[in-house]
């Protein structure tokens, strides 16, 4: 556990317990209950041993026994922002090892002996400005990915820890965030019920849960926020809620985007006189996309062209067009070129109609034949 990771990494980079509380920026007396009662670190303080020894805190905490954490931390932290172990010592040279023993010595003697007082004040400065580096990456690294841990009372829902992001995420001074009905009172209006009702119901069955919902920002806009709850069990239920907000308004906005863009291709493809479709390059031509005209041009529904789940549309086409359709189609593709055929379909219903189409390959960036997209269309008055 923390002490035997410790006292590992102590006796590996010949460290003693004052010379790592300097690098973690916590206390001796921190380090020395972790050595002495193997007490398991708080996450915050897990992060930042993390970050000082450069050790993935995914493997730091699940090695002190902080499984949920680990794994939010593996799924929301990007890798490309955890520190990982390094061959290197903590001390960029043989100096700066020299600089720490030393401060060690003042801390622990005073100015006597042989350190006099302006080393020992370059050794501070030394030491300091070292401990202010690691703090800023562990800060960046923490901060980045726009998380916000809380506690909560599960029996009031009153917040009674919130981390510095959520003033830089949603405006509002960490002392507001304090105050009773806080979270509640500025989730939004449209979500305010189901999700304090979702809360309380998750809550008392003592299983962690997540939900996605919006609050209100101090200058009114709106933050879309995951919530990632663990509940912290007692013997009469719960007695604590901890976990992370994520900031997810981007991601929501992208949906939107891209529900929008949908909507937009849906109605006009609707309103062609024809299908579109995505197909596989086989000789049934098994389709994976096709619009709402199918049905007018087939007789069939969406859900039963694609897949070949009633028929496949190589099989609608007329017996004595399909080896032409087939070889043509393979003919473009070889070249990369775009298609263009007529010939006869018959309809599950038995009619007899002629059909216009055009379509081309869609390739991978190596090359690889991914599927074929076109356009289909009734052309039999024309005929």
């Amino acid at each position: 556990m923390i002490n035997d990771y410790l006292a590992k990494k102590m006796e590996e980079r010949k460290l003693n317990q004052t010379e790592l509380a300097l690098q973690v920026g916590l206390s001796i007396g921190t380090i020395s209950k972790w050595l002495r009662r193997n007490e398991t670190p708080d996450l915050l303080s897990c992060l930042k041993l993390a970050a000082c020894l450069r050790e993935d805190p995914v493997v730091l905490l699940e090695m002190v026994g902080r499984q949920h954490d680990a794994e939010l931390v593996r799924k929301f932290m990007p890798e490309s922002l955890r520190p990982r172990v390094s061959e290197d010592d903590l001390y960029e040279s043989t100096e700066h090892r020299k600089l720490h023993r030393g401060l060690q010595r003042l801390l622990e003697h005073g100015m006597e002996g042989e350190i006099d007082v302006h080393f020992g004040m370059k050794l501070m400065k030394r030491s300091l400005d070292a401990l202010l580096e690691k703090e800023n990456f562990f800060r960046h690294f923490v901060e980045k990915v726009k998380l916000i841990p809380w506690e909560m009372d599960p029996a009031r829902w009153r917040v009674t820890y919130i981390g510095p992001q959520a003033e830089r995420i949603l405006g509002y001074p960490k002392e507001e965030w304090y105050q009773e009905n806080f979270w509640i009172e500025h989730i939004h209006s449209a979500d305010r019920d189901w999700v304090v009702r979702y809360c309380i119901e998750s809550t008392t069955k003592g299983t962690e849960y997540d939900f996605e919902y919006r609050m209100i920002a101090s200058d009114h806009h709106v933050v879309w926020l995951r919530n990632i709850v663990h509940v912290v069990l007692g013997v009469q239920g719960a007695q604590q809620l901890r976990g992370f907000m994520l900031d997810i308004t981007e991601k929501k906005k992208m949906e939107e985007t891209i529900a929008e863009s949908q909507r937009t291709l849906s109605t006009l493809m609707s309103n062609l006189p024809g299908m579109a479709y995505r197909c596989r390059n086989d000789r049934n031509w098994t389709m994976e996309f096709v619009s709402d005209g199918c049905y007018e041009l087939t007789g069939l529904r969406p859900s039963e062209l694609c897949g070949s789940r009633h028929t496949s549309f190589g099989q609608l086409i007329h017996g004595d067009d399909r080896e032409r359709v087939w070889n043509n189609v393979q003919g473009a593709l070889k070249e990369n070129n775009y298609f263009q055929l007529e010939y006869r379909l018959m309809t599950v219903n038995g009619e007899l109609k002629w059909v216009w189409e055009q379509g081309r390959g869609v390739f991978s960036s190596d090359g690889y034949l991914v599927a074929i997209e076109g356009f289909i269309t009734d052309t039999t008055k024309r005929i």
